[in-house]
Order: structure tokens, then C-alpha cells, then sequence
């Protein structure tokens, strides 16, 4: 009954209806949708058809309505080592390429330092990594978010809303920002942080390294 009501707040939300904040759809995705219920999501919105193929290429090979843990996307795992390198190497330089545009010469600095020094680590360590707000992956993310945001091609209340769906379905925002990516104008590909993450792979960026790990 939940979903039902979120997917008619969610056309109220569409149509402008201004009593309806856009946390209200942060639990959107989290229930098992059928085909018609992505449709009535994405089809009235700018570049609905390919926001909808991004949301179900989360949970290839099944459909969202194939769904049984706890409504969570599908991560495959089947990319190997020298693919995942490639794939981090090519993300590191696709994000040099913004900051160096956004003029952060400090954040360049390092992406240059670390561009070829990996170190592949298993899941325990790179659990172990503390991620705290003075730390290059956080300051990467909120650059790249921030560009991105001011990149996108629509302004409309209905961007917040999937923004904050998407999240609340993947609470990753590189997840986040290849969903949304048919809505952005800008050279950064998220779509290849999506390949890396569905092949089974994370990584971080530290001031001296990039660390690597298959995620199980």
C-alpha cells in the first residue's frame, strides 16, 4: 500500500503540488515495482525512457519486479583485476579533467600523484579505510556533485525528488550521479564508475594512493 501512495504523491510531486517535500520519495525504489509502476515514475518527466533504462540496468540480469533482498541492485562480478585497474584509471583522469576545469589546484596536485600508484586490497582492509571530511574522495565528491548539479539541463522540482529516490535506494552518490547522468550536460562519464561497481569492485582515493578492492 506504501508504494501505492508514494507513486501518487510522487504525480502529485510532478504536477506541483507544493505540500509534498522531495524526502518524502527518499523510499521510492524500495519496494519491488512492476513495469507499470516505473512507467507511471519515469514517463512524465524530461529523458524519462533512458532514466528508466539506468534504474533497471542496476538490477540486470533480472527486472526491478525480480527483486528478493531487501529491494537492492544486482552487482555481478565479472570484472577481473586488470579490467577494474583500467576502468579506476580512466575515472581518476575523467576526474582530473573537471577539477582541473573547476581550477582546484590542490585536488589536481593529487589526482596526478596517485593517477599510476594502486594498491589492490582485500574487503577487510579497505573496510577499515575511515573516510572523514578531510579526506580527497570526500572532496572529489563534493566537487563533482556540486559540478554536476550546475550542469544538469533541468531545474524542475522533479530532479530533487529522483535525486533523493536514487539515493535512498543506492546510498551512493557516483550510483547516484550515473542514474541521474541523461539529465546532465557535462564531459565527467559516471557511467564508468557504474561499469566498475557492477563488475563487483570499489575503490579510494587517498592523498598517496588509490585503493582498490573486490567487493563480495
Amino acid at each position: 500500500m506504501e508504494s501505492k501512495e508514494l507513486i501518487n504523491d510522487w504525480e502529485l510531486f510532478l504536477k506541483g503540488d507544493s505540500n509534498i517535500d522531495e524526502s518524502r520519495f527518499l523510499t521510492l525504489f524500495h519496494y519491488q515495482l512492476q513495469e507499470e509502476n516505473v512507467e507511471a515514475i519515469f514517463s512524465h518527466i524530461p529523458n524519462g525512457n533512458e532514466l528508466a533504462i539506468n534504474y533497471k540496468s542496476l538490477f540486470s540480469p533480472y527486472s526491478p519486479s525480480d527483486r528478493f533482498f531487501n529491494s537492492m541492485p544486482v552487482v555481478e562480478n565479472k570484472i577481473d583485476e586488470s579490467e577494474a585497474l583500467s576502468i579506476v584509471k580512466r575515472i581518476i583522469q575523467d576526474k582530473n579533467k573537471i577539477v582541473a576545469i573547476l581550477g582546484d589546484d590542490e585536488l589536481k596536485s593529487i589526482l596526478s600523484k596517485v593517477e599510476n600508484n594502486f594498491k589492490v586490497v582485500d574487503q577487510s582492509e579497505f573496510t577499515s579505510f575511515k573516510i572523514d571530511d578531510d579526506n580527497p574522495d570526500i572532496w572529489l565528491t563534493e566537487l563533482i556533485g556540486s559540478h554536476l548539479n550546475r550542469s544538469k539541463s533541468y531545474s524542475e522540482p522533479f530532479y530533487y525528488g529522483l535525486k533523493e529516490a536514487f539515493y535512498g535506494l543506492t546510498t551512493d552518490l557516483q550510483l547516484v550521479w550515473y542514474l541521474l547522468s541523461p539529465l546532465y550536460k557535462s564531459d565527467y562519464d559516471p557511467k564508468l564508475y557504474f561499469q566498475l561497481w557492477k563488475g563487483g569492485w570499489d575503490y579510494h582515493i587517498t592523498e598517496n594512493e588509490v585503493l582498490l578492492s573486490r567487493q563480495l
